[in-house]
Order: C-alpha cells, then sequence, then structure tokens
C-alpha cells in the first residue's frame, strides 16, 4: 500500500504542506518464458464483472513456481472459444471430445498437476511490471518441477459442504474477491444458490 507522507514547514504564519513523492516499490517478479510449475487448486469467485460490465461466472486456478505462486482468472466456461478449456487442452497435450458437455470435467483433477507456464510480463497504469499466465503446456522432460506442499492447496466452491472452512483457508486478497460477489451472502448467511446443483461426472485428467 502506498502512501502520501506530510511535512509541515511554519513560515511567515503560513503553513506549507510539502507533499512526499513516494518511491517505486520494487518487487521481484517470476522471469519470463517457459516456467516449470505445479496446480495448488483453484477458487470459484462467483458472478464478477467481466466483459463490457456484466457479471459472469469466475474461477482462479493457482500454481506454484520456483519463482514464486501466481494465479489466472478465467471465465467459468467450457465452449470451444473458452480461455479456461483452451488452456485445460493445452496442457493435457489433447482436445476435449464433445462427451465433456454431458460429463463436465473436475477442477480437482488438476490439483497436484505438473505443467509449464507461458510466462509474459504486462506493465500497469501505473509503470510496474508483473507477470501473467500467457499459456498453459504439458510437463516437459528436462526440466525440475516444484513439490506442491498440502499446506499450499486451494480449494474453494460455494457448493462444498466444508466451503466455510475451505474460505477461511484462502490468502485474504482471494477472500477479498469472493466477498463481491452476489453468492457470497447468500452462501454464507442461509442460502445456497447451489442447493439443487446435481453435480457432473468425472472425466479423467
Amino acid at each position: 500500500m502506498l502512501y502520501l507522507y506530510l511535512q509541515l514547514f511554519v513560515k511567515q504564519k503560513k503553513v506549507i504542506i510539502m507533499i512526499m513523492k513516494p518511491e517505486k516499490t520494487e518487487f521481484e517478479i517470476i522471469p519470463a518464458g517457459l516456467t516449470p510449475a505445479v496446480c495448488i487448486g483453484y477458487a470459484e469467485l462467483g458472478n464478477q464483472e467481466g466483459f463490457e460490465g456484466k457479471l459472469q461466472q469466475k474461477i482462479l486456478l493457482c500454481f506454484k513456481t520456483d519463482a514464486g505462486q501466481i494465479s489466472k482468472e478465467y471465465t467459468a466456461s467450457f465452449n470451444s472459444k473458452a480461455n479456461l478449456r483452451k488452456d485445460i487442452e493445452g496442457w493435457r497435450g489433447k482436445k476435449f471430445g464433445d462427451e465433456i458437455y454431458q460429463t463436465g470435467f473436475d477442477l480437482n483433477n488438476l490439483i497436484n498437476k505438473k505443467c509449464t507456464l507461458n510466462i509474459t510480463h504486462k506493465t500497469s497504469k501505473a509503470g510496474n511490471d508483473y507477470a501473467i499466465i500467457a499459456g498453459i503446456n504439458p510437463e516437459m522432460n528436462g526440466l525440475e518441477y516444484p513439490i506442491m506442499d498440502d499446506k499450499e492447496k486451494v480449494v474453494f466452491a460455494f457448493e462444498h459442504p466444508t466451503k466455510q472452512a475451505e474460505y477461511s483457508a484462502l490468502p485474504e486478497w482471494i477472500q477479498n474477491k469472493i466477498q463481491t460477489a452476489p453468492e457470497f451472502n447468500m452462501a454464507f448467511n442461509g442460502g445456497d444458490p447451489f442447493a439443487d446443483d446435481p453435480g457432473v461426472d468425472d472425466i479423467d485428467f
């Protein structure tokens, strides 16, 4: 968090306010390029503002690399043009068939699965560089992959009976994101919007 520090000087009965410009915060970001990683979990974010300000169901996939953790937010869609489907297909090295529309896909199958992230860098409006996941590829021979610790596991879904414990274990920034979803109050204050969801069959990764 950035602050503006004020210094007061009295000169000829006037108070002069000097605004000290904060120094640019430097932090290490994951280097660009193909990066060995392991999936440490996912979080359902609920309805978030998406394309053209419309509410869309969002999910977050979380990864661990030797240089730190990184995540990518997706629209919760598995249609042929959806980024989530494209990335998982690139990860598994083959496309899904039409049966995916009947069986669905269990995100739990991704946890503790190794992959190779294509990391690129962008610059924010404030001038800070940050890393993003441009694509996901399968595990590659000759690369050393990180190992997931059980304590690093990230899992949250509104329909899970253990959602309260799952939510409490999430990093604060993910909790804050979930709190903005309309499903949050419904799920944690007596009404679960997914109570009638019959679920989906499992499909192998």
